[in-house]
């Protein structure tokens, strides 16, 4: 299948040249030196699988909004495209002023905008009906560096993250979508030709961000580091399901949306609408602080450090309608109140001052590093730290506010625990040669699974998971021209669940076994070689005179095939525990081949022809098995759930030509280096 692909970038940087040439020629000098980088990135493209363009799909016309000052002019350039399947769009720019020898200060501006309209087989000839995801990110940075001495210096960083994400059908409002959700493959094709997609979602996201670090030589064998970091979070999020279904009273009569404000579905976006719905409003806090010292011993280099870090989830949890809807909503009316499900969180904070409690009762995460350099060319070394990853803030905030087989949020989730140790040692064996082995072991405590309770499910912390294994790579230069890469790594993980659903419907995951995770893959492989000559070089093509200013390269990426489950039969049991994810898919095995050819225009300026060929095989790299068979689904499968051999033309969801990764792509460019 032909698919096509644009990717434009460009990039600026350099002094200013108001304070470096205008400003002096009219007498004017500023103290200090300015300097500036601008780079813009856009990537759109098909994907090796696309809709049926017929009458349904329509490529609509689109203009990058930005927000902020630079934001502002990006969009009074009016850019528009018209968009393909996926659209990736990034403008980062940066503005450093050396005020002088002591003092610095920068501003960093990064916008990025993903829109993406997914393959999805069951909508391939009603694609209009079919999910669009977007977000659109913007991030401000104000830096300020200050030296007091040759080894001492204070960072002041002051930043905002603005993020907004959102999905929806065509375009329209949840009003608008169609009602059908069943039976919406009436002939039995396949492939859907009624309804919508039932999904709708508008949130935004603003971190404000303040950190500071302090960095001091304040002993021959001591450097002092220090710091803090405070972040406040401002979240605001309305995710609508069903949108305009109808509910069923107590009389079995429908009522159709908007609902009136007695079924508790006005809370958020678009009041009244979706038979389930989920609405986040909470300012919620966290902040660190640090400190650490490198100790450098003649040959041994220690690294000691101690970090503390706290999460306030806000008052807003603590309002009476959250709490008394987590309890009605968790617990059954027959259950007796010594086995009720009480919220926890709200005896920590009793009068809703959680700042101060939260502060206070934060986690402590130690680390540790130990270098040993044998010789100027050989290293040992050992690395062992904790770690913590706080949930997302959903599975804490998740309104409790709509009966129903929904999610709720749990306030009193603890952050996920990472216990990590990494040895190895480095060996550069000549200028032009070094080999390194890394062996690590990562222990993963208290991930949030989900738990059942009165119809609805709340996250708990319960599971484990380890990854162990060992990581070669040896490089090599054999000539100014000549460089190759090889790497190796081996890895085990295994876990009681890759999915925070499993105890939901699969109970005999509360089991305390360990399975191997998802994304347990045990052999990855990766070969780099490059050849490539400069401007400045005399000819080296085969012996040919007078041939440089190109360059050629490739790579081979191999991955061992990720775990699945086998087909089990019809019946159920807890035996069947021991049979997940007991089986393995085929192998990845990738070549890419990437060439350019320069041509020097004038001088500093030197123009690339370039050309990238993706899986330059074309190999088809297997994503989704069928469990029964181990491979994609194919023409003259037997289905042991239908009892039906696939023929010749049976076209369901199963022949999905996405159970493969991407086919050959083959990309043409033209590149500008000014140097």
């Amino acid at each position: 299948m032909r698919t096509t692909a644009t990717r434009s970038r460009a990039s600026l940087g350099g002094p200013d040249p108001l304070t470096k040439y205008l400003f002096p020629s009219l007498g004017l000098n500023l103290p200090g030196s300015l300097t500036f980088f601008v780079n813009a990135d856009a990537d759109q493209n098909d994907g090796p699988y696309r809709y049926v363009e017929n009458q349904f799909f329509h490529p609509i016309q689109h203009r990058i909004e930005l927000n902020g000052f630079l934001g502002g002019v990006m969009n009074g350039l009016g850019y528009q495209y018209t968009d393909k399947l996926k659209n990736d769009f990034t403008f980062n720019t940066k503005i450093k002023y050396d005020i002088s020898t002591s003092d610095q200060i920068s501003y960093s501006y990064r916008a990025s905008l993903e829109s993406r309209h997914d393959f999805n087989q069951v909508w391939k000839y009603l694609a209009d009906s079919s999910l669009l995801t977007a977000s659109l990110g913007i991030q401000h940075t104000l830096l300020w560096q200050h030296f007091f001495t040759q080894n001492s210096f204070l960072r002041v960083n002051f930043g905002k993250v603005e993020q907004h994400d959102g999905n929806d059908v065509a375009g329209v409002s949840p009003a608008q979508y169609s009602s059908a959700y069943q039976y919406l493959d009436p002939a039995g094709t396949g492939f859907n030709q009624l309804g919508t997609s039932q999904d709708w979602l508008n949130a935004l996201t603003n971190v404000y961000t303040l950190r500071v670090d302090f960095n001091s030589q304040v002993h021959p064998l001591h450097l002092l580091k220090v710091g803090a970091e405070f972040n406040y979070e401002e979240i605001s999020s309305t995710e609508i399901e069903y949108p305009t279904v109808s509910l069923t009273d107590s009389n079995g009569n429908a009522i159709y949306p908007p609902f009136p404000a007695y079924l508790d579905r006005n809370s958020g976006d678009y009041p009244g609408y979706g038979r389930y719905r989920w609405h986040m409003l909470d300012y919620p806090n966290r902040g660190a602080a640090y400190v650490q010292d490198n100790i450098e011993f003649s040959g041994l280099n220690l690294h000691v450090g101690l970090r503390y870090d706290y999460f306030d989830i806000g008052r807003q949890v603590y309002s009476p309608d959250f709490v008394n809807a987590w309890i009605s909503d968790l617990n059954d009316p027959s259950t007796p109140d010594s086995l009720k499900l009480l919220p926890q969180w709200t005896k920590n904070a009793p009068d809703g001052n959680s700042f101060a409690y939260y502060v206070l009762h934060g986690y402590f995460s130690p680390r540790l590093s130990i270098g040993y350099p044998v010789t100027d060319k050989i290293v040992f070394y050992f690395n062992y730290g904790h770690f913590l990853q706080f949930p997302d803030r959903n599975e804490y905030f998740n309104d409790p506010t709509v009966n129903g087989n929904n999610t709720i949020g749990n306030p009193d989730l603890k952050p996920q625990r990472t216990v990590s140790y990494e040895a190895g040692f480095e060996d550069q064996f000549r200028e032009d040669m070094a080999f390194a082995l890394h062996a690590f072991y990562k222990d993963n405590f208290d991930y949030p699974v989900l738990f059942g309770r009165a119809g609805n499910s709340f996250y708990r912390n319960f599971d484990y998971a380890s990854t162990r294994g060992f990581e070669l790579t040896f490089n090599e230069s054999y000539s100014t021209n000549l460089s190759t890469s090889l790497s190796y790594s081996y890895q085990i993980a295994k876990g009681r669940s890759s999915d925070p659903l499993a105890s939901i419907f699969t109970p005999q995951y509360e089991l305390p076994r360990e399975t191997r995770l998802n994304f347990d893959q045990n052999h990855t492989a990766n070969v780099f070689i490059r050849y490539s000559v400069s401007p400045t070089e005399p000819g080296k093509f085969f012996g040919l005179p007078f041939v440089n200013n190109y360059g050629i390269s490739l790579t081979w990426s191999f991955g061992s095939g990720l775990p699945y489950t086998p087909y089990v039969g019809q019946t159920s049991g807890y035996r069947n525990v021991y049979l997940v994810n007991s089986e393995t898919k085929p192998y990845t095995s990738t070549v890419n081949l990437s060439m350019y050819k320069g041509f020097l225009v004038m001088d500093h300026l030197n123009m690339q022809v370039t050309l990238d060929i993706t899986n330059l095989f074309n190999r088809l790299n297997v994503i989704n098995v069928v469990n029964n068979t181990g491979a994609p689904a194919k023409y003259g499968d037997f289905d042991p759930t239908t009892g039906i051999i696939y023929p010749w033309y049976y076209t369901d969801y199963r022949l999905d030509p996405s159970n493969f990764s991407d086919l050959r792509q083959i990309i043409l460019g033209l590149k500008l280096n000014w140097d």
